[in-house]
């Protein structure tokens, strides 16, 4: 955010939206930027490789439990199976206008060909950069890369918009806000009657 609550520290501000694009910053966006008057500059989506395996139909993870190898070891197939979830994410951020930098938390069990194989799918799918983070083992040196590309997609041209206004009907709301969420998540919209 560029409007920053503490000027005197800071030309940018930072919020956690909560979980996924597709829940916590649409709410964000639609419904806190609205009522605010903040406007985004710059969206970041944190994923991790482990994470993309999962969604690319590795097996579960139990807590407590070892991981299984293919979690362990290195799996191109996994990882780029499960950036779809990714890309998609990408995409529903696209539709409000914002820039988009994702930030990779990468751990000891990540190969650097995976690390690789994620930013590249990530930055060909529309995001503004693909950072590797290393700040759980290294601290905010671990970031420094990540900061650098959010201050950049931050200072780039910005066109945020709603994905739908409220100077409508309820009714006619009511559908927009439905096709809203069926188009960013992939669904094909209807067109029905109030009857």
């Amino acid at each position: 955010m560029k409007k920053s609550y503490s000027p005197c520290c800071s030309t940018h501000s930072v919020t956690e939206a909560g979980f996924g694009a597709d829940i916590g910053m649409e709410k964000f966006f639609n419904i806190k930027c609205r009522a605010s008057g903040l406007v985004p500059s710059v969206v970041v989506l944190v994923a991790t490789v482990r994470a993309l395996k999962m969604h690319g139909g590795g097996p579960n993870v139990t807590a407590g439990a070892p991981l299984k190898k293919e979690y362990t070891e290195e799996n191109l197939q996994l990882v780029a199976d499960g950036c779809c979830n990714l890309q998609k994410q990408i995409q529903i951020t696209q539709l409000f206008g914002v820039p988009v930098v994702v930030a990779l938390n990468v751990f000891k069990t990540d190969s650097p060909a995976e690390v690789d194989l994620v930013c590249k799918i990530a930055k060909q799918s529309g995001a503004s950069d693909a950072v590797p983070c290393n700040h759980w083992s290294a601290g905010g040196r671990g970031a420094v890369k990540l900061a650098e590309a959010v201050e950049k997609a931050a200072n780039q041209k910005n066109s945020f918009k709603y994905l739908y206004s409220l100077e409508v009907r309820f009714w006619d709301y009511f559908l927009g806000g439905m096709n809203a969420c069926c188009i960013s998540v992939g669904f094909k919209t209807r067109t029905t009657s109030q009857q």
